[in-house]
């Protein structure tokens, strides 16, 4: 879909890992995709059931490919596709939430996953889940203080799964 090497697409093995873990959280879940590539994560989710998806990718050339993939499927009304950097858009708050599920697959060169754990963290909804896919070789991610815990992490050949949960569900984001 996206030109070039410009996506590096969540495997098969390891997004049917995802959504069969996801399983009943997904249908009517508000859903974040962010560094969205292709976009699969977010268009598997609305696939079976989420209510709206939030795209944010900062390439031209695969935002275009997200907007004609969006339109093709039937799912362009409950598609908001934002174009900039991730950590630029959540901090201005043009994605903001709150979000049942925050998939995310930060770009594996570079050191923007704890960045981005600080910044979503306040998106998620009380009993919300974010999930962040990272090499397999990648230390663990030690969540912001007091606003996010780490409940579950998943290995699949070179990808592992890290989920995420609010620390507090009741208090507010």
């Amino acid at each position: 879909m996206a030109p070039g090497q410009r996506v590096r697409p969540t495997a098969d093995r390891v997004r049917e890992a995802l959504f069969s873990i996801l399983g009943e959280r997904v249908p009517g879940a508000d859903l974040l995709d962010a560094y969205s590539g292709s976009g699969a994560l977010g268009f598997e989710a609305l696939s079976r059931g989420a209510r709206e998806a939030v795209f944010i990718e900062a390439d031209r050339a695969v935002l275009r490919a997200l907007r004609e993939t969006a339109e093709a499927l039937g799912l362009a009304g409950r598609c908001r596709i934002l174009g900039g950097r991730v950590l630029d858009l959540l901090r201005r708050g043009a994605a903001a939430g709150p979000y049942d599920l925050i998939l995310a697959d930060p770009p594996y060169l570079g050191d923007e996953a704890a960045p981005f754990l600080d910044s979503a963290a306040g998106l998620l909804a009380a009993e919300g889940l974010l999930v962040l896919e990272r090499p397999a070789g990648a230390h663990r991610l030690a969540p912001p203080a007091a606003r996010l815990e780490p409940v579950r992490r998943a290995r699949y050949g070179s990808s592992c799964l890290e989920f995420f949960a609010r620390a507090d569900p009741a208090s507010p984001g």
